[in-house]
């Protein structure tokens, strides 16, 4: 039952919601509370049973019953991916997917969560869950994406209207992670790993339904292991929604000193969340609802699309105005970060990396190239479909996309 008050809403969180800056990362506590859905931990745990109840009495089995006993999950995952394959484990965990999960066919029991959630009116959202409780209360049209296709993901970051399954979906087995060898070769993809460091630096992440011990997995510790070796210092917070007193202060400092993690309190029952994330909407200007997709579908108050403001040329502007832009341009947090990805250097065409990169700071390289792209469209047009990957879905960025760099991607924008 909720209880009678809940506390006031973070006014920094607020404010970022509000500018639309945040994405969300749901975890298994979202499902759980939409469909009775069970953790990955109660799956491994279930494919257990249903081994033993199957009659399969193999040593490895005993093994994995003791690691799930330990509560060391990766690795009881490990066991079953690399000991358990011959004796049938891989058949059962795919039907065990299928059945506990397939929220189509179990129905949603409880909107209340999810729809919170949605109207957060976020661009899109992330979760490590494998069913498709988000899609299905949420608006209409939602893309289902996972980490092995990264060119959607990449796209879902910049146009949005996705649900982003970091650790794959029920329905396609070869893309879930539950393994210490699937946790191997989600990090060794480089592609997803850049683009997480790209979410990282353009997004405030919100994590919901999460446990401060699951935002330490196998695969966030990396991103935070990263963020804490590259930017030093760097003054923005993400957060974490928690039950009141579910953390130690101790906890709550490792989670801000080891992974820039602000614990924020929504209550003391997991029935205030949905209350909690409704405060944090509480002053926005209402839109029309947008209906959601699936079964008992209702009507969900999300941001309607908007047409994207006309371009402006930067020939268009007097000698001032651009040269304010390509200083805006170089204050760019995203811009600095792009010397990171060594596909950005790759991507220059050589006569220009050869005239601008040696001896030169990478921002006045930039510099350079931006203003050679008033008369070398090509060129930089070429640069810009590897850079907008990385830096295009930030609210900053636009303003140059709607100025210098339209012109010089050619397709779609």
């Amino acid at each position: 039952m909720p209880t009678d008050t809940i506390p006031s809403p973070d006014p920094e969180l607020k404010r970022l919601i509000m500018e639309r800056k945040v994405a969300p990362v749901l975890g298994a506590g979202v499902s759980a509370a939409a469909a009775h859905l069970p953790s990955w931990n109660r799956l491994l745990s279930d494919l257990a049973a249903r081994l033993r109840a199957n009659g399969f009495d193999h040593p490895d089995l005993a093994a994995l019953e003791s690691l799930l006993a330990a509560n060391r999950y990766e690795e009881a995952g490990e066991l079953i991916r690399t000991r358990l394959q011959h004796v049938a484990a891989g058949s059962l965990f795919a039907n065990a997917l299928r059945e506990m999960l397939d929220v189509a066919r179990i129905g949603i029991a409880d909107r209340t969560l999810p729809e919170a959630i949605w109207r957060l009116k976020p661009s899109f959202v992330l979760t490590t869950n494998y069913d498709h409780v988000l899609e299905l209360t949420g608006p209409s049209g939602l893309e289902t994406v996972t980490w092995k296709d990264w060119r959607s993901f990449a796209i879902a970051i910049r146009r949005g209207g996705a649900v982003i399954h970091l650790h794959g979906v029920f329905n396609q087995p070869e893309t879930v992670v539950f393994s210490v060898s699937d946790y191997g070769r989600l990090n060794r993809s480089v592609e997803y790993r850049e683009l997480m460091k790209a979410l990282w630096m353009q997004h405030t992440f919100l994590f919901i339904g999460s446990s401060h011990e699951g935002i330490g997995d196998l695969d966030f510790s990396k991103l935070w292991a990263w963020a804490k070796r590259t930017f030093q210092g760097f003054p923005f917070l993400n957060y974490i929604l928690l039950r009141s007193g579910t953390t130690t202060p101790e906890q709550r400092r490792q989670l801000l000193t080891e992974y820039r993690v602000q614990v924020v309190e929504f209550g003391a029952d997991f029935s205030d969340l949905p209350l909690y994330l409704n405060s944090l909407t509480a002053d926005a200007t209402p839109s029309a609802p947008i209906q959601g997709s699936g079964p008992g579908t209702g009507a969900i108050d999300v941001a309607e699309p908007q047409a994207p403001p006309k371009p402006i040329h930067l020939r268009e502007l007097a000698l001032e105005e651009q040269m304010k832009i390509i200083d805006d341009f170089l204050e760019l947090p995203c811009v600095t970060a792009l010397a990171q990805f060594p596909s950005f250097v790759r991507a220059l065409p050589k006569d220009i990396r050869d005239e601008y990169i040696p001896g030169a700071s990478v921002k006045v390289a930039i510099a350079n190239m931006v203003t050679t792209a008033l008369d070398t469209e090509g060129n930089f047009g070429k640069m810009m479909n590897t850079a907008r990957v990385f830096c295009g879905a930030t609210n900053q960025f636009r303003r140059l996309q709607e100025t210098v760099l339209v012109f010089a991607v050619p397709g779609d924008d």
